[in-house]
């Protein structure tokens, strides 16, 4: 197991794709069943990204405005946090932190705004697997991210979806 581990970070580190699914056919396909959970003390921008996700075919989503609720919630076991930068007072980092202190498994996505970048980018370094900037191309974005995760998922759940993408 430790080895298979081994290849998932690395693909995680470098965005390697490991395993040949293509975006529409697995966002077309209802296959995404990972647990998704969003954060934003924005309710538009939430309905929003619930939209687009719901779009994508994810089916359990489940949106909270406050940091506070998402932590309370991650007994829950989601697999993937999508956290905006600007939740409250609370400041994405420390919460990012709070979150990888319970559950250091999850993949957690900020969202942030152009002006956020750097802090955006500091996140990598607290533990998140990447960022998206709001921008005109954040829902393509968006769309690799997840596919990219349903992919480590799938290696380090599947062994032999790891043997295929070694060899």
């Amino acid at each position: 197991m430790h080895a298979k581990k081994l290849v998932v970070i690395n693909a995680l580190h470098f965005g390697i794709e490991l395993v040949n699914i293509e975006q529409n056919e697995l966002i077309m396909s209802g296959n995404f069943a990972l647990k998704l959970f969003i954060v934003d003390n924005d309710l538009f921008s939430l309905a929003m990204y619930e939209q687009h996700l719901r779009n994508m075919k994810c089916t359990d989503v489940t949106c909270f405005d406050n940091e506070n609720s998402c932590l309370n919630k991650l007994h829950e076991m989601p697999k993937i946090i999508l956290l905006d930068y600007r939740t409250n007072a609370a400041k994405g980092l420390a919460v990012l932190k709070q979150i990888k202190n319970i559950n250091p498994d999850l993949y957690v996505v900020f969202i942030t705004g152009p002006s956020s970048v750097i802090t955006a980018d500091k996140s990598l370094d607290y533990g998140a697997l990447d960022f998206i900037v709001r921008d005109e191309n954040y829902i393509e974005k968006l769309q690799k991210i997840l596919v990219r995760i349903h992919q480590i998922d799938k290696l380090v759940h599947e062994p032999a979806a790891v043997n295929d993408a070694i060899l």
